[in-house]
């Protein structure tokens, strides 16, 4: 996996996921804080992880942002979902001992990789 693959994917599973037909906003009026929660989470362990720098999480973060909105959920979920599920995967993390940290960072990177895997055999 490349050292830059999950800032690559960050965008694709958001819009994997929202566009889904799993979500639907008139449905689920918190799916939008949801989903930000999610952002904010994946953002903590791609930093963490070295699979991001910070200025590549903020233009996906702007990335996403921008389209939350598009995808009929309310614009001003994405910043409270997203502090919420960073803050916690942040408090999450320190918890972690150092070998902890290295198993997780592992096992999220191969989740990642068989994720990417299972969407491109769906897509033909």
């Amino acid at each position: 996996m490349s050292n830059r693959s999950l800032p690559s994917i960050l965008p694709v599973a958001f819009l994997v996921v929202a566009g889904s037909g799993l979500v639907h906003a008139q449905q689920m009026p918190d799916v939008g804080e949801q989903m930000a929660r999610m952002s904010g989470t994946l953002h903590v362990m791609a930093r963490e992880c070295g699979e991001a720098t910070d200025a590549e999480l903020a233009r996906t973060k702007r990335w996403q942002k921008e389209n939350h909105g598009r995808f009929g959920m309310d614009p001003s979920s994405f910043d409270r979902g997203f502090d919420a599920g960073e803050a916690e995967a942040a408090a999450n993390w320190k918890t972690l001992s150092p070998a902890q940290r290295q198993q997780t960072c592992q096992d999220v990177k191969q989740q990642w990789k068989d994720a990417a895997q299972a969407l491109g055999a769906s897509q033909g």
